[in-house]
């Protein structure tokens, strides 16, 4: 990533500041520090707003009364701004070896997000704690630490309200950052050029599966019906990837990349719909792969490939099938597959 530093950034962040004048109580910003790797990341959830509008982390405090003495070997700490992983592409940000900050006011970030490995790895818990420990409007989330700090923290996650000192936690959290993405080169995926939809006539469900030595990864898939035959309210989300739904009988399922699986989408069609209708139902039935990855085109005319459809067949009456296995016959459940 190249380095790039805007200085305007910081006051920027500082007339944010400005603004904001009410302490949310017990609402404050997580920061999480991995030493096995040096990476910083953040959780919003426990923000007043769920979200994250600004961040900024300085190595170094100015224009203060008493500013901190920093002991020999923090002074020699520095980011690794070349491994920043930005929020945005604004230009109010900051990225230099001493002071980090970023901003994604139109697109707030929303839960468990990587800064990328930003820090030198192996600093010990006490280092970090004290590394950012004082907010920029002087607050300490532990007060113990107010007569030994070095470095100072702002972050803004609603418009109108001075938040309170985050806090910072050592070791890696839990879970998967949600913009993993973020950090994949996207040749290194192996893209679907294939993908198929199976529907079951006795429930209406509808399964996507991207599997298989032709399939993979995919980054959005949009279905359209000839008429107003899906069943929205029953259509349910797949974990990483947004849900639109809408009037016109569309759904369309949007994220950075979904990895190979199979995945429900629900009951969204009726029950005992023939094979042929479902041949001619889908008006449109396309997905994009590595075209679309983090979400760069939306672009189906050019880049979109097609779905097939595969009917389930009923299910044989069990009187029949028991019939059959008295008789020493074996049934082979055939699928019909149209492409």
């Amino acid at each position: 990533m190249n380095r790039c530093v805007v200085t305007a950034s910081a006051f920027f962040i500082r007339g944010i500041i400005a603004t904001l004048i009410v302490f949310p109580a017990h609402a404050t910003l997580k920061f999480y520090y991995d030493p096995a790797t040096g990476n910083v990341s953040f959780d919003t959830t426990g923000t007043s707003s769920g979200e994250l509008l600004t961040y900024g982390l300085y190595m170094r405090v100015t224009g203060i009364s008493n500013p901190p003495v920093y002991p020999p070997d923090i002074q020699t700490i520095r980011f690794r701004n070349e491994n920043l992983v930005r929020l945005s592409n604004t230009t109010f940000f900051q990225n230099d070896p001493l002071a980090i900050s970023d901003q994604s006011i139109g697109n707030p970030a929303q839960g468990l997000f990587t800064l990328g490995d930003i820090l030198p790895a192996g600093l010990d818990e006490e280092t970090w704690s004290r590394l950012f420990a004082r907010s920029a409007w002087g607050e300490f989330h532990d007060p113990s630490i107010a007569g030994g700090w070095w470095g100072q923290h702002t972050y803004t996650a609603e418009i109108g309200n001075l938040n309170p000192a985050a806090e910072f936690f050592y070791g890696r959290p839990e879970g998967e950052f949600d913009n993993r993405w973020d950090l994949v080169d996207p040749d290194t995926l192996q893209w679907a050029s294939q993908a198929t939809l199976t529907y079951d006539p006795a429930t209406g469900e509808v399964v996507l599966d991207t599997t298989g030595p032709d399939s993979g990864h995919i980054t959005t898939f949009w279905l359209k019906s000839t008429d107003p035959r899906f069943l929205l309210g029953n259509a349910l989300e797949i974990p990483g990837m947004n849900l639109f739904p809408s009037v016109q009988n569309d759904l369309v399922y949007r994220g950075d990349a979904l990895e190979p699986g199979v995945y429900s989408l629900g009951d969204i069609l009726d029950t005992a719909i023939s094979a042929e209708d479902i041949d001619t139902l889908f008006e449109r039935r396309q997905f994009l792969a590595r075209e679309g990855f983090n979400q760069a085109s939306f672009d189906f005319e050019q880049y979109g490939l097609s779905m097939s459809v595969v009917y389930l067949p009923e299910p044989v009456a069990s009187g029949l099938f028991v019939g059959l296995l008295t008789l020493g016959h074996g049934t082979k459940m055939r699928r019909r597959s149209f492409t």
